[in-house]
C-alpha cells in the first residue's frame, strides 16, 4: 500500500509540475522559431548578427520554405541566413574576446551579457573586434543583492 501510494504521487507530482514537456527546440536553432544563421559556413547564433562590422560584408542570402529545409534539413525549417564576410575580415570567438579585452580569468566564469541583454550560447558567439567598445564586469540588482555579470558593450 505504501509502495503503491508513494508511486502516485511520484508520477501525478511530475506530471503536475512539469513546464510544457511538448516543447521541443531543435540542435543549431538557438530559440524555437528562429531562423538558422550562418556565417562563413559557421552555424551562430542571431547575437552573431548585431556584432559583426556591416563594412565587413560580402554577400548576405536568405533561403526560405523548401530551398532551406532541402539544403540544411530540420534545422532550416525557419529559414536560412547566410552571411558570407570579405577576405580580410575577421571574426572572434567569445574566448578570443575575452583574452583580446584582458577579462580577468576569474571573472569569466559570470553570466555573458550582450548590451545587458543575456546571450543565449557562447559557443556559437562570434564578434568582429571593431564593434567591441569593452567588456567588463557589471552588476545588476535583483531586489535583495547584486549580481555580477560579464558585459559586452559594442560601439552602437
Amino acid at each position: 500500500m505504501r509502495l503503491s501510494s508513494l508511486f502516485f504521487l511520484l508520477i501525478f507530482g511530475s506530471i503536475a509540475f512539469a513546464q510544457n514537456p511538448y516543447q521541443l527546440i531543435s540542435v543549431g536553432s538557438s530559440l524555437p522559431n528562429q531562423p538558422l544563421f550562418i556565417v562563413n559556413g559557421n552555424v551562430t547564433n542571431n547575437e552573431t548578427l548585431k556584432v559583426i562590422d556591416p563594412n565587413e560584408i560580402e554577400s548576405l542570402d536568405v533561403l526560405k520554405d523548401a530551398s532551406s529545409t532541402a539544403i540544411y534539413g530540420v534545422r532550416g525549417a525557419n529559414g536560412v541566413v547566410k552571411v558570407k564576410l570579405k577576405k580580410n575580415a575577421k571574426l572572434l570567438s567569445y574566448q578570443k574576446l575575452l583574452k583580446k579585452f584582458k577579462v580577468k580569468k576569474e571573472d569569466r566564469a559570470y553570466p555573458p551579457f550582450l548590451d545587458h541583454q543575456p546571450l543565449v550560447s557562447t559557443a556559437d558567439f562570434y564578434a568582429s573586434p571593431n564593434k567591441i567598445q569593452d567588456i567588463r564586469l557589471e552588476y545588476r540588482n535583483n531586489g535583495m543583492s547584486k549580481v555580477p555579470y560579464l558585459n559586452i558593450v559594442t560601439n552602437k
